[in-house]
C-alpha cells in the first residue's frame, strides 16, 4: 500500500503545470508619482551632490537677510543728509519693516513646515522662521529689486545685478531645501504686491524730514 500511494504522489506531482512566470510586457505600468521639488534640494547639506555651492548658497542667503537690511538702512539714514536720499532710504526702511510684519503674520497663520531636506542652521532666526510659508527670502529680494529698478533708473548696471541677485536668491532656498517651490513663487508674488501696495502709501519727503530731523538734525 505505500508503494502504491507514494506512485501516485510521484504522478500527482509531475501532472502539476509549473506556476506560470508572469511576462514584464503584460505587467499594467503604474503612473509615476507627482516630481517631488524636494529634490531641488542639492546643497542642503555638505554630503548632498551641490553640497561644494552650499557655502555660496548661504553667503545669498546671509545677503538677502531682513536683520542685515534694517542695519544697513538705519546705517545709511545716520550717515546722509540730504533730504530727497533720506526719503528713499527711509521709505526702504518702511518697506523692509513692513515685509518682515507681514511674512511672519502669514507664517504664523499657515504654519507649513519646512521641507524635511532642510538643516536648520539659518542665523538670527525667530520662532516662526520654523514655518515654511511664505519664503520671507524671495519676499523681501523682489521687493528690494523692483524698488531699486524704481528708485535709481539711469544706473542699468545695478539694476540687472539687482535682479539676478534676486532671482540666485530665491533659486537658493531651493537648493538648500529651506522651502518648498510655492513657497518661493507665493513669496515672489507677495513681495511684488508689497512694492505697489507701499508705493502707493509712500511717504512724502516733508514727512520723512518731520519724522527724522531730531534724530539727523535738519535735512538740506
Amino acid at each position: 500500500m505505500s508503494t502504491e500511494s507514494s506512485v501516485r504522489e510521484r504522478t500527482s506531482v509531475r501532472e502539476k503545470k509549473p506556476a506560470e512566470v508572469p511576462n514584464d510586457k503584460t505587467k499594467v505600468k503604474e503612473p509615476s508619482p507627482p516630481p517631488e521639488w524636494n529634490q531641488l534640494a542639492l546643497c542642503a547639506t555638505n554630503d548632498a551632490p551641490l553640497g561644494i555651492l552650499r557655502p555660496i548658497m548661504i553667503v545669498l542667503e546671509i545677503s538677502c537677510h531682513g536683520l542685515l537690511w534694517i542695519v544697513a538702512t538705519i546705517t545709511m539714514l545716520m550717515c546722509i543728509h540730504k533730504a530727497n536720499h533720506v526719503e528713499i532710504v527711509f521709505n526702504l526702511f518702511f518697506g523692509l519693516i513692513f515685509d518682515i510684519l507681514l511674512v511672519c503674520l502669514i507664517k504664523w497663520l499657515v504654519q507649513r513646515q519646512r521641507p524635511s531636506a532642510n538643516y536648520m542652521d539659518m542665523v538670527a532666526t525667530s520662532k516662526v522662521d520654523q514655518y515654511s510659508f511664505p519664503s520671507g527670502h524671495a519676499t523681501r529680494a523682489c521687493y528690494l529689486a523692483i524698488f531699486i529698478a524704481k528708485q535709481v533708473p539711469d544706473t542699468r548696471k545695478l539694476i540687472v545685478f539687482t535682479y539676478t541677485w534676486a532671482a540666485f536668491v530665491c533659486f537658493s532656498r531651493l537648493l538648500l531645501g529651506r522651502h518648498h517651490f510655492t513657497d518661493v513663487l507665493c513669496g515672489c508674488i507677495i513681495g511684488v504686491l508689497e512694492f505697489y501696495v507701499l508705493e502707493m502709501l509712500w511717504i512724502s519727503q516733508s514727512t520723512c524730514s518731520f519724522i527724522l530731523s531730531p534724530l539727523l538734525g535738519e535735512l538740506v
